[in-house]
């Protein structure tokens, strides 16, 4: 499975992506607070089985640069993730509804475009 170390930019934010994947779905596996990407690893391979995945380091998170003032909120880093989907969506084609995972149970759900 090809993987592609990334940085994107999205509201003022420099992330670090790590993409894997293709095909109509975006998933977005989330991590938790204080971690990083790369506690998703060892679900890449099957979650890109799936679609194209973006696992990113959320602003602030390992090798993200840290926040501008206004997004070190859970608004301001969901804000960031949803404008991060759009972006990709908008770059290639994709079938909605982007597929966002997390390791907290508040955080497994879908959204809708």
């Amino acid at each position: 499975m090809p993987v592609k170390f990334e940085t994107f930019e999205v509201n003022g934010n420099h992330l670090a992506v790590t993409r894997c994947g293709s095909g109509g779905v975006l998933i977005v596996p989330v991590h938790g607070w204080t971690c990083r990407r790369s506690h998703w690893a060892a679900q890449l391979a099957l979650l890109a089985e799936f679609g194209e995945v973006l696992a990113v380091d959320l602003p602030g998170h390992g090798d993200s640069a840290a926040s501008p003032p206004d997004t070190p909120t859970v608004t301001g880093l969901a804000s960031t993730l949803a404008d991060l989907a759009r972006q990709q969506a908008d770059a290639v084609v994709f079938e909605w509804p982007v597929i966002r995972c997390g390791t907290q149970r508040k955080f497994h759900s879908r959204w809708s475009g």
